[in-house]
């Protein structure tokens, strides 16, 4: 049905099993303690900065990147799902038996498939040889890592946690942020720089012939 993401709003309760689910896997994405997606994302971010050439700088991207993603996958999750409809014409419901089904499976994946990976590192090891990088801890850089994780879910949390009714706090934040909002919006002016290069000299040519 609806597919714009503009149009939806308060599917909490229409969509319990899309609800959880997508909760599950936005937490997963966001790298929360104990998911596997903390288990790949703690990994990229140890290496960062201890594998051989390494620098901070790189290592600090990795944190901005989990503080982005916390706060767009959230924003993403608090629009969606709480609030209310933001159009008349839709009528929410359950995805049907062959959805909803992949989506519990891949929900129990996101939460335990990161205990595997000594598993997988052991069965993959025959064909790809002893590629796996060494495994650091730093209890201090972890906590850094899943703080300003959870600092960006907090943020999306502020301004977008009644389904985006803080209009007042949204607008502001637009405002702050806005040549980063029009630069992204306009995908950094890929399409009008290709009409200016490629489409209106083609246009131009195909006149002129």
């Amino acid at each position: 049905d609806e597919q714009d993401i503009r149009k939806m709003g308060g599917l909490k309760e229409s969509m319990p099993i899309t609800y959880y689910t997508f909760l599950i896997g936005t937490l997963a994405l966001c790298g929360f303690p104990l998911t596997a997606g903390y288990f790949s994302k703690e990994a990229i971010i140890m290496s960062s900065w201890y594998v051989d050439g390494s620098n901070p700088v790189f290592w600090a991207l990795a944190i901005a990147g989990a503080g982005m993603t916390g706060f767009y996958a959230f924003r993403i999750f608090f629009y969606a799902f709480f609030g209310t409809c933001r159009t008349a014409e839709a009528h929410p419901h359950e995805s049907p038996t062959i959805m909803t089904y992949p989506l519990l499976i891949l929900a129990f994946f996101a939460i335990f498939a990161g205990f595997g990976a000594p598993l997988a590192h052991s069965f993959l090891a025959p064909v790809f040889g002893n590629v796996i990088p060494e495994h650091h801890t730093n209890v201090a850089l972890e906590i850094v890592a899943v703080g300003v994780a959870l600092s960006g879910i907090i943020v999306a949390a502020i301004f977008y946690g009644e389904g985006g009714k803080t209009e007042e706090k949204s607008d502001g934040l637009k405002q702050l942020l806005a040549p980063i909002q029009d630069v992204l919006f306009r995908k950094y002016y890929i399409d009008e720089l290709y009409d200016v290069l490629i489409v209106q000299p083609v246009k131009k040519t195909g006149e002129f012939m």
